[in-house]
């Protein structure tokens, strides 16, 4: 009956979390088809994405000062049910007439700010640039224009899943195990003793009280502790990552956060059904509009070690003939500054296709790029990519291993040939401080609460943010059209290629190896051609049989 109904209506179909029910319903054969879609949570996070608590019984609450009757009621601790099946029907039917009331009425207040649909073109491929001539505000935009649009490319990715070799990961968690024992063996040798390597207290006493790694380091600061003994978080072992010991401890902590994290619970989450990992992918999961995901979260893999990257060969083809496709934008987030801040320099090197961090050194040193050395271009990239995120001389000395002197002296330089880029960010944290919000290239706010009890660090912090977010967050919402532009390419084309994943910059597909060429031209196209800057925008698109290869290749 529900599938014959949507089938006759084209009314714009209302729900909060309305991806959770559309995939409830497709497991029972019904379709919503092509039928205009919103959902009352995507509103609300879209409105404000730094209040949180964005789900039904919340925002009924914070929207309508209505209270539900709580899902605590029914199921769960205390009740002695703990499924929907168990609960009397009577009930269940009070509390999900409760729920399409408080959804509707939820939404009639959220519509007001989004406006109507109706005079959307439908015909526009989807993804296409936001018109520049329109009655719609810019959160209007996002929303219909791009996230809900974006629901049903989020919806088919899940669906589509992953296929991953268990197999090759039982023999890595072999090899990363042999490994944290040998790293255990040689700390407890360095050591003197045998600890709990796990435990921040017994740690914190090896290390600054028997190796006393800050005295041989140099290190004049104050320790930082708490009531259970010296602080062991990255950051404090950043600190004295120069000590072998602590190299070590660093090394176990990765190894074990990848184990017990990736390699130990992949292998549990393959459906059996399918065969593949179905990750979720979460629209309102961030305050500047990334993506996130979970179950797993593939947004955390590591990428830099070896055996960070060796995970991503679990993730591979699922046919002998197919392959997997990586496509990544490059350098999306100095492209982004460079066409934001309109420096002349930066927007120079990206137009002439070179590389950017030489380039950079380059201007700083005074010198020839062809004469520019490998550490010093590794300066001018950790500065190309610290100061979106407000980077200072301590981290720049911290991270590259300089005198800070030198450091402060390189920032200073920086700023001299990118004076632009120095205008720009100082614009940003000035609107921040006069109308509490920053908002990327798209429209895109993010709200920014400063108060007069903050101290410098807080002020500082929030300072950053005002920087990082219109950065971050276009780069976000053009990834997003991207997206968009390629699901809709690859169907009109009628290629068998789909998207899996989006990490970060990144996309992951799968298809048949004879499409490779068609799926290259049609995956560039889309995602470079997503918005006009002063800048090109360059997606990188390579195969292999597995993620690993793909992406190296």
């Amino acid at each position: 009956l529900l599938a014959q109904a949507l089938k006759q209506r084209s009314a714009l179909i209302v729900g909060h979390n309305i991806k959770f029910d559309m995939h409830q319903m497709l497991n029972k054969q019904v379709d919503v088809g092509q039928a205009p879609l919103a959902c009352s949570m995507i509103a609300s996070w879209i409105i404000d994405p730094s209040s949180g608590g964005y789900g039904l019984d919340a925002q009924t609450w914070k929207v309508l000062g209505l209270q539900k009757i709580p899902t605590s009621n029914l199921i769960g601790k205390g009740t002695g049910r703990s499924s929907m099946t168990d609960v009397a029907l009577a009930t269940l039917v009070e509390y999900a007439c409760e729920d399409v009331d408080a959804t509707f009425r939820l939404w009639q207040r959220l519509a007001i700010a989004l406006g109507d649909p109706q005079h959307l073109d439908t015909e526009a491929v989807p993804g296409a640039v936001f018109k520049e001539q329109s009655n719609m505000t810019s959160v209007a935009q996002l929303y219909w224009q791009m996230e809900m649009p974006l629901l049903k490319v989020i919806m088919d990715m899940e669906r589509s899943g992953v296929h991953i070799q268990g197999e090759y990961l039982a023999e890595l968690a072999g090899e990363i195990q042999q490994r944290l024992i040998e790293i255990e063996e040689k700390v407890f040798e360095d050591a003197g003793e045998r600890f709990n390597l796990g435990s921040p207290k017994q740690l914190g006493a090896i290390l600054f009280e028997k190796l006393k790694v800050h005295e041989l380091l140099g290190y004049k600061g104050k320790l930082a502790k708490t009531t259970l003994g010296f602080k062991t978080d990255a950051g404090v072992l950043d600190t004295f990552a120069e000590h072998p010991v602590v190299r070590l401890v660093q090394e176990f902590r990765e190894l074990s956060k990848l184990l017990n994290t990736y390699i130990l619970v992949l292998p549990q989450l393959i459906k059996k059904s399918t065969s593949r990992i179905h990750t979720q992918f979460n629209q309102i999961g961030t305050s500047t509009g990334r993506l996130s995901s979970n179950d797993p979260n593939l947004q955390n893999i590591p990428v830099r070690t070896p055996l960070g990257k060796k995970v991503r060969k679990a993730f591979c083809a699922s046919k002998q003939d197919n392959v997997i496709t990586s496509v990544d934008y490059s350098q999306i987030e100095l492209r982004v500054l460079a066409h934001l801040s309109g420096d002349p320099t930066m927007i120079a090197a990206f137009q002439n296709g070179a590389d950017i961090h030489r380039e950079t050194a380059a201007k700083i040193l005074g010198k020839d790029p062809s004469l520019v050395s490998s550490e010093e271009r590794s300066n001018a990239k950790t500065i190309n990519f610290g100061i979106i995120y407000g980077m200072g001389p301590q981290r720049l000395a911290r991270e590259q291993g300089i005198p800070l002197a030198e450091a402060k002296a390189f920032i200073e330089k920086y700023f001299l040939n990118f004076a632009l880029v120095r205008e720009y960010l100082d614009r940003q944290k000035i609107h921040a401080h006069q109308q509490g919000y920053v908002q990327t290239f798209f429209g895109r706010r993010r709200p920014i609460a400063f108060s007069s009890g903050m101290n410098q660090a807080e002020i500082k912090g929030l300072e950053n943010v005002a920087i990082n977010s219109p950065i971050q967050g276009t780069a976000a919402d053009i990834m997003k059209l991207g997206m968009l532009r390629a699901h809709h390419a690859l169907k009109f084309e009628g290629l068998q290629t789909r998207m899996l994943l989006q990490v970060h910059d990144e996309l992951v597909l799968e298809g048949p190896a004879s499409e490779v060429s068609a799926v290259r031209a049609v995956l560039k196209e889309a995602l470079e051609g997503v918005v006009s800057f002063a800048v090109p925008l360059i997606a990188d698109v390579s195969n292999g049989p597995n993620w690993l290869e793909a992406k190296s290749s």
